[in-house]
């Protein structure tokens, strides 16, 4: 029972961190791609 309970409390938190991480590096991703996109413009 303590074991169940204390995964259950062990879950919540890493699921928050883990939506939280996947958002940023989403966002982090969509930052590199425009960099990268006015670089090319610059060059043309």
């Amino acid at each position: 029972m303590r074991f169940s309970v204390l995964l259950k409390a062990t879950q919540k938190p890493q699921t928050q961190t883990k939506a939280s991480s996947e958002t940023s590096l989403s966002l982090y991703i969509a930052r590199l791609m425009r960099r990268i996109r006015y670089k090319r413009r610059g060059e043309k």
